[in-house]
């Protein structure tokens, strides 16, 4: 795929005062993006893309924002250089660049480390954000083989005003991510936890309703004892009050059939409860 298909390749670089008038536009689109970070981080990096005319744009968070053991890869243009981003070597080069705290230029025919990444990689002249928020260092960010070096005085002046605010947005992103991954566990917790104390509470109500059968099938018993001993009698008196026994064993009988009968174990429906005693 080349690279007119894949989005904004290398442009000419603006004057000075052109690039002031651009990136005050592209804060304001930035801001406007503020409520999805996620999308704001990928939509910054093809705008630096084609505002400062390179060939390819990583965005890292770092380990002391996202509590991993090196730089994390979250946006990248072009797509098909996701190999690139995901080499250790650049990765490497995110670390050696932990103690710079403003945007500056590599060239790769200079005699260092991050110089000789560069060659090893491939990579010409780029140029390297750092983003801080509240002097935290969140990521990074590399412009990755400069078409041309006119203004860079003023891209690296521009860029280091927008760092605080690239930072701000990845800040959130990672917020946002892991906000989310916590609100998923969390609601799957609830959930489960929803699920055991419903199975446990039918399990209750059917031991509850078991217990108000095995009372009432208690009860019926002791009636027909009394019945059986009330046969055996023939003082009147004696007979009544064996026969008002019976009516309020019966009647307490028939509340604990209620009770395992009814949906609900704390109330009894009296209209019918009534009609049947």
């Amino acid at each position: 795929m080349d690279e007119a298909r894949e989005g904004p390749g290398p442009a000419r670089s603006p004057d000075g005062p052109a690039y002031e008038f651009l990136f005050s536009d592209l804060v304001e689109r930035i801001m406007s993006l503020a409520d999805t970070p996620d999308r704001c981080v990928a939509y910054i990096a093809g705008e630096l893309r084609s505002l400062v005319g390179v060939r390819s744009v990583f965005v890292y968070e770092c380990p002391g924002l996202t509590g991993e053991g090196e730089h994390r890869l979250v946006s990248f243009l072009p797509e098909r250089r996701r190999a690139l981003g995901e080499d250790p070597r650049l990765k490497e080069l995110a670390e050696l660049t932990h103690g710079a705290e403003d945007a500056f230029f590599v060239g790769p025919g200079e005699d260092d480390r991050s110089a000789r990444i560069l060659r090893d990689l491939g990579i010409g002249k780029s140029l390297v954000l750092p983003l801080r928020y509240a002097s935290r260092r969140v990521g990074v960010v590399f412009l990755l083989d400069l078409a041309e070096e006119g203004n860079i005085g003023t891209i690296l002046d521009t860029l280091g005003r927008l760092s605080s605010i690239f930072a701000l947005i990845l800040r959130n992103a990672w917020l946002y991510e892991n906000l989310e991954a916590a609100v998923r566990v969390r609601t799957a917790e609830l959930e489960a936890k929803r699920t055991e104390l419903a199975a446990s509470l039918a399990e209750k109500e059917v031991m509850l309703k078991e217990i108000h059968h095995r009372v009432k099938n208690n009860l019926q018993i002791v009636n027909s004892l009394l019945y059986l001993r009330m046969s055996a009698i023939s003082d009147p008196e004696t007979k009544r009050l064996f026969a008002e026994s019976q009516s309020r064993v019966f009647a307490m009988a028939l509340v604990h059939e209620e009770l395992y009968g009814s949906r609900d174990l704390t109330r009894v429906n009296m209209a019918d409860y009534i009609a049947r005693l």
